[in-house]
């Protein structure tokens, strides 16, 4: 059995290797534990939020490594979109102090990140090809999934 963590990536695993931190897998998170029932002020949805809060980005999925800041970025966005609107957040107040209204946010970084076909008609790729965001029907439908979410609830 784990030990509880008091911060993401705070053991090791079997090799010996210390996980880190990042934008997707702490989105994830917190829409795991929202799904579970676990309510929005329960100390371990606070420790991911707290991480959200001093790493927020739209530019990069936050926490990769230099020269992988990008890997995953459109499923970092359908994830975050889904864990902010299960977790009932309009605004994120941010560690800098910034608050944030994150779907006018990430409405706009989508608009500024759409391509159009030879139709006119948008889609989404990732010039970071890794876990398949190279391939503009995967990018897309998790741009659509994001953007689905920004409308005012």
């Amino acid at each position: 059995m784990l030990e509880p963590q008091t911060a993401a990536g705070g053991h090791e695993d079997e090799s010996g290797r210390k996980p880190h931190a990042y934008g997707t897998m702490t989105y994830a998170l917190v829409a795991t534990y929202i799904s579970l029932d676990l309510a929005p002020d329960d100390p371990r949805v606070g420790l991911a939020m707290g991480w959200i809060r001093r790493n927020w980005s739209l530019d990069a999925n936050p926490g990769m490594p230099a020269g992988r800041e990008r890997d995953g970025l459109y499923y970092g966005y359908a994830i975050m979109a889904r864990a902010l609107e299960l977790a009932r957040i309009d605004r994120l107040d941010l560690a800098d102090g910034r608050r944030v209204d994150w779907r006018a946010e990430l409405a706009t970084a989508l608009a500024a990140r759409a391509k159009a076909d030879a139709g006119g008609r948008a889609y989404w790729v990732n010039d970071s090809r890794r876990w398949g965001e190279g391939l503009p029907g995967l990018s897309t439908a998790y741009a659509l999934s994001a953007l689905k979410r920004t409308a005012a609830r």
